[in-house]
């Protein structure tokens, strides 16, 4: 496939366009439109915006739930005639990542913007949080719905103490950027241009993506800002945005992708700004976009795309494209028993010709592992001590694709959602090579430590080295389960497929009630001023209340990139000691009751206890235990276990082991007991 283009940048025009997107040996006809902004201003920095104020939100109570109903009719109908989650069972060793080593420990860690601030700022709170940000030479930047925080790279918050309303930096700019907070927020960092990038979107009114550039390295402004017609019908959801350019330049965009939605699915939209114009503040900046339509391919249903976002100080070669790219679960988005992997696209834009432009699909980049995106029929999933389930987005592709170069290859990560095992949420991460004539896979593995615990709402970038880091939410049914951020990855050096054992960015310490919308997504970024400090930023719950969450940010780094590395290695758990067994009888069902004693501590702890049971056979001296099977697991720290429903005349035989990601420890001592 041709993955680089010569092209020139000038003005764009406003036409709308049949052309060809491009598959293989395939075209299929697809519409391209051009368009330009429909307002562009100057504005001064935040502190002389918030003199101009706001208006005051209408139409809402004390709490909004922003409805996950947007989805495509055929997301429903793929429900009924896939396999069950139950029916693929659980993760194969082949896909699982082995543990290796330890993360390292958070090295900075700050609570970010809150539903306590949406309280404050609003009168009202809103869930989901819509958690991401990004990092400059000098600043971290959240934004959530529906504020930001800027803070100095200490942690310390500039704009405090709630933080600003999300639609602050188009305050002035008139129309529905100002007057709407819709949220789906996006900050960037343009490491090439030293400038800050804010957007959200606006569908209550227009259907406009809101822009605002900083001026420089200060995210505080002054701005150039832009509203951009890109929707299709005004409901560009769930935007995400990535910054390309190319060695040449001719490649210079800002690209976006939007779920397109009236009373239905109309499409994924594929839309690039002209980067170059924005950066120079033209009021003829515009836009090439291409829409992939839901009938175009009813054997590969496109949905939820995310475009590369490059980082790094090293520039793709010459005239590379913009490539996007979708988790395809082929129970999901194809035909049941077809190859899982990832769609990709390149997007080669031509500013100055638009007909030029062209959107060529790749071929699959397979999985090598069947995997399943499908976790409680896409419905409210993970469990919390309160009982409440959240939601999964496991048919998304998960923002962001992080792609760099890494010794002269460009290498991105990618993310998402799958069962590993019965409807158990786990991480699936793979790496992307992008170098090459069509992407291939590099790297790929699934996070699932057999804790019970679920791990979902990921995002993974790279360093200088080629080192991945992975931030998650992670939850689960136990009492002190609660909803919490925690971070892996994976040195470039460690084994093939694996991943190091996760480390903690915040535990929680309540459960959200009200409703069971969580994330809608997070981010992790590099730092440009190292090249090798991951800052992860996403969403927990501190104290139990209705849609009550809020959001941390941590950062860490590997010690083979100028950091302090993860202490020692995890180790599985020691074995138990002092098993004991009383058998007995109650209601006519006979039972054995175990105790035992838990010696793991640190790095050896258990996430749970397996409970090991098989029959003794002989007799006298000829008596002995047949082969243990796993009956039961309990959780960590519980050093008892009751088993019941046993039949009479059996001598049974128990023993306990530890288990952690690393695996199965060595066993206890073995009892016998014939209950009566």
């Amino acid at each position: 496939m041709n993955r680089t283009a010569m092209l020139t940048v000038t003005a764009l025009l406003c036409i709308v366009f049949m052309a060809p997107v491009v598959a293989g040996a395939e075209k299929t006809p697809a519409q391209m439109r051009t368009k330009q902004a429909v307002k562009v201003d100057r504005a001064p920095r935040l502190e002389e915006l918030r003199k101009l104020g706001l208006p005051a939100p209408t139409g809402v109570g004390t709490e909004r739930k922003v409805p996950n109903i947007l989805i495509p009719e055929r997301l429903k109908q793929s429900i009924g005639r896939q396999p069950t989650s139950q029916s693929q069972g659980p993760v194969t060793e082949s896909a699982r990542s082995p543990i290796v080593g330890k993360a390292p420990a958070a090295g900075l860690s700050f609570g970010g913007f809150d539903s306590d601030d949406n309280a404050t700022m609003f009168g009202f709170r809103i869930m989901p949080p819509d958690t991401e940000g990004d990092v400059g030479l000098l600043h971290y930047v959240q934004f959530n719905n529906l504020g930001f925080k800027i803070f100095d790279k200490s942690g310390n918050l500039l704009n405090g103490p709630t933080g600003d309303a999300g639609n602050l930096p188009w305050a002035g700019f008139g129309g529905s950027c100002e007057t709407e907070n819709n949220g789906d927020p996006i900050v960037l960092y343009d490491e090439q241009a030293g400038r800050w990038l804010f957007s959200q979107f606006e569908v209550a009114v227009n259907g406009l993506q809101c822009v605002a550039i900083s001026d420089g390295e200060d995210p505080a402004g002054p701005y150039t800002r832009f509203a951009f017609p890109i929707s299709l019908a005004g409901f560009n959801d769930y935007p995400k945005i990535g910054i390309w350019t190319s060695a040449d330049g001719s490649q210079s965009a800002y690209h976006i992708t939007t779920n397109e939605f009236d009373a239905a699915f109309l499409g994924v939209n594929l839309t690039a700004l002209d980067r170059d114009a924005m950066l120079a503040g033209d009021p003829a900046a515009g836009f090439v976009q291409f829409t992939l339509a839901p009938d175009a391919d009813p054997e590969r249903f496109a949905f939820s795309l995310q475009p590369a976002h490059l980082e790094g100080p090293a520039l793709p070669p010459a005239g590379t494209c913009e490539t996007y790219i979708q988790v395809f679960d082929a129970e999901t988005w194809g035909i049941p028993g077809n190859t899982d992997g990832y769609r990709t696209w390149d997007f080669c834009v031509d500013f100055g010709t638009p007909a030029n432009s062209t959107l060529t699909e790749n071929p699959l980049v397979a999985a090598g592992i069947d995997f399943d995106a499908n976790l409680c029929d896409f419905a409210d999933c993970v469990p919390q001590p309160n009982g409440q389930r959240l939601d999964t987005l496991s048919q998304f592709t998960m923002y962001r694709f992080n792609v760099r170069d890494v010794n002269g290859a460009l290498s991105g990560v990618v993310t998402h959602t799958v069962d590993v095992r019965t409807n158990l949420a786990g991480v699936q991460w793979a790496q992307i090579d992008l170098s090459g004539a069509s992407p291939s896979l590099s790297d790929i593995g699934q996070l699932f430590i057999r804790d019970r615990q679920h791990r979902w709402m990921a995002s993974g970038s790279q360093d200088q080295n080629g080192n991945i880091a992975i931030g998650y939410s992670r939850s689960g049914s136990g009492p002190t389960d609660f909803p919490s951020v925690y971070f892996t990855g994976r040195e470039s050096t460690d084994p093939a497929g694996s991943l190091q054992a996760e480390s903690v960015c915040i535990d929680g310490s309540g459960s959200q009630s009200g409703g069971g919308r969580w994330g809608d997504y997070s981010s992790v970024s590099i730092d440009p001023a190292d090249d090798c400090t991951f800052w992860v930023t996403n969403e927990f719950v501190e104290t139990t209340g209705s849609f009550q969450w809020d959001t941390q940010v941590c950062t860490f780094s590997f010690a083979s990139c100028g950091g302090g590395g993860g202490g020692e290695d995890p180790v599985v758990p020691p074995a138990p000691s002092n098993l004991t067994a009383t058998g007995g009888r109650q209601d006519r069902l006979l039972f054995v009751d175990l105790t035992w004693t838990d010696n793991s501590s640190g790095l050896g702890q258990e996430t749970e206890f397996v409970i090991e049971r098989t029959v003794q056979t002989g007799r006298g001296r000829d008596r002995q235990c047949g082969t243990f099977a796993e009956v039961a697991t309990v959780g960590a720290d519980q050093a008892t276990f009751l088993d019941q429903g046993l039949e009479r005349r059996i001598t049974y035989c128990y023993q306990v082991r530890g288990r952690n990601a690393l695996g199965d420890g060595d066993a206890s001592n073995v009892v016998t007991v014939r209950p009566r």
